[in-house]
């Protein structure tokens, strides 16, 4: 039995030497097959991250993982690719943006663009609208749907946050920590948020103006308008 095995080791170093010599592996078909599939789901996760997101400089911009993925299978079925399980999207996506954990998962650094957003509310909209939209922001009909066309809506849609957390007796001092605790409560609600400058010209308004100690429907109407000059 030992020399059986000394004689396995000793084919094995051969092996590995004509290997070294060659400078080339063999790779079984089987192999070959799965780098293939492997190729070719990064290749869709990276045209994903092209069509739908934005690299971002601020960490306050995230996005929820289970929004990110139902918007990748949104996008996969639009273009009638398959897509991969959660947590392999979730391996793929890491290899560009940071995921992080603060009671929910989320990936920081990054946001959805105008194609995103479209994709993460497909569900919400007939087909029809949905191609008319996409249409749009492809070009086919001029003005596509930008932040600034989009801002009302988000702010529309988060504004139980402002009825929530704005009150007179607060103190505005620390806007930065205030905005995040908005960006958050967005990401839990699967809502996008408008952005920070947007967000604290809003506030700064409110604990200027509103009439009551909490903020009422009047207040929220005069402050739709208000959004940063920068």
């Amino acid at each position: 039995m030992e020399q059986e095995k000394a004689g396995i080791f000793n084919w094995m170093l051969q092996g590995l030497s004509l290997v070294l010599e060659e400078k080339e592996i063999f790779e079984t078909d089987s192999m070959q097959a799965y780098k293939g599939e492997y190729r070719k789901e990064m290749d869709i996760t990276e045209q994903f991250i092209e069509d739908c997101l934005e690299k971002s400089e601020n960490s306050t911009d995230r996005i929820q993982t289970t929004l990110l993925f139902s918007t990748y299978k949104n996008w996969c079925r639009d273009n009638n690719f398959k897509p991969t399980i959660r947590n392999k999207f979730y391996e793929e996506i890491s290899r560009s943006f940071e995921k992080k954990k603060s009671g929910i998962e989320y990936f920081v650094g990054v946001r959805l663009n105008e194609m995103g957003v479209l994709y993460a509310n497909m569900e919400e909209k007939t087909s029809q609208q949905f191609a008319k939209d996409k249409k749009k922001l492809l070009g086919g009909e001029g003005v596509g749907l930008t932040y600034e066309t989009l801002k009302y809506a988000h702010f529309n849609n988060s504004k139980g946050w402002f009825i929530q957390n704005i009150r007179s007796e607060c103190q505005f001092h620390d806007k930065g920590s205030m905005y995040d605790r908005y960006n958050e409560w967005c990401i839990e609600h699967h809502l996008m948020p408008i952005k920070k400058p947007d967000f604290i010209a809003k506030v700064s308004y409110l604990f200027e103006n509103m009439a009551g100690s909490t903020v009422s429907a009047d207040d929220l109407e005069k402050v739709k308008e208000i959004w940063s000059q920068s």
